[in-house]
């Protein structure tokens, strides 16, 4: 990469609408949408990917998959993303091991503009989590929920709470309806862009 990259972290529970958020503010905003998720099922469904089975074990365990995947497969989309300067992150960094690999990964390469952090109650994230079983996501029965709720709250929330203490979190309430999410999305980015 060429010039530095302004980045935004989105970070949330399963099910707290990352994916529908950052769509929305990528046409919004003209800015790049990349899924950690789905860059790893992306690998995992390519046969000739040496990373595909580690992957798929991380998954199915609900555990995080390790900094150096993730951040060469989101190195290698930027690149392929074409001229955008900014990106939305969604989903990345879940841990402390993510958050320092990233920086010692990405850090001379991009700049880290704040984190957006989608908040919704437990029994919303699994009742999403749950509604879009149809979506062919092998991580979305109970159980694998269950396991990436425990992990979301036991390791991403220290993330959150690191870049609290910094004030680089902007909190969006995703309890509520498409419309006053976007509505609060909006107020945020413009204030903070």
């Amino acid at each position: 990469m060429n010039t530095k990259k302004r980045i935004i972290f989105v970070l949330g529970g399963p099910g707290s609408g990352k994916g529908t958020v950052c769509d929305y503010l990528s046409r919004e905003y003209k800015i790049g949408h990349l899924s950690a998720g789905v860059l790893l099922r992306k690998e995992i469904s390519n046969p000739r990917s040496h990373l595909g089975k580690l992957i798929r074990e991380h998954i199915v365990n609900g555990t995080i998959v390790p900094a150096t995947v993730t951040c060469a497969l989101l190195r290698k989309a930027m690149e392929a993303a074409g001229d955008f300067e900014t990106f939305l992150l969604d989903g990345f960094p879940r841990n402390k091991e993510n958050m320092d690999g990233w920086f010692k990964e990405m850090g001379q390469e991009t700049e880290l503009l704040f984190i957006l952090f989608l908040k919704a109650s437990e029994d919303v994230l699994m009742k999403r989590c749950l509604s879009r079983k149809s979506s062919d996501r092998s991580d979305d029965d109970v159980e694998i929920i269950k396991k990436r709720l425990r992990t979301f709250y036991d390791e991403t929330m220290d993330v959150i709470s690191h870049f609290m203490s910094q004030q680089m979190v902007r909190a969006l309430d995703t309890n509520k309806t498409k419309d006053e999410v976007f509505k609060k999305a909006r107020a945020i980015f413009d204030q903070s862009l």
